[in-house]
């Protein structure tokens, strides 16, 4: 089975540096028309939004939140 590098797209949250509700814009088997794709995406996509490239489907992070008091 082929490699495949994720262009994932996710909600961001700069205060907490958490990420959710992910989504896949697309799925690549060659690792720099992904790392194009997302740089591309990059410059036009909502400040609200983070774009990572990833050998995995969308994961929010992180995946053990921290607990405040």
């Amino acid at each position: 089975m082929r490699k495949r590098y994720y262009v994932n797209v996710y909600e961001y949250n700069a205060e907490h540096d958490t990420g959710s509700n992910g989504y896949i814009w697309n799925a690549y088997t060659d690792k720099t028309s992904a790392f194009n794709r997302a740089t591309e995406l990059s410059r036009t996509i909502d400040k609200q939004f983070t774009v990572i490239v990833e050998e995995h489907r969308p994961r929010d992070w992180p995946e053990v939140r921290p607990h405040y008091e």
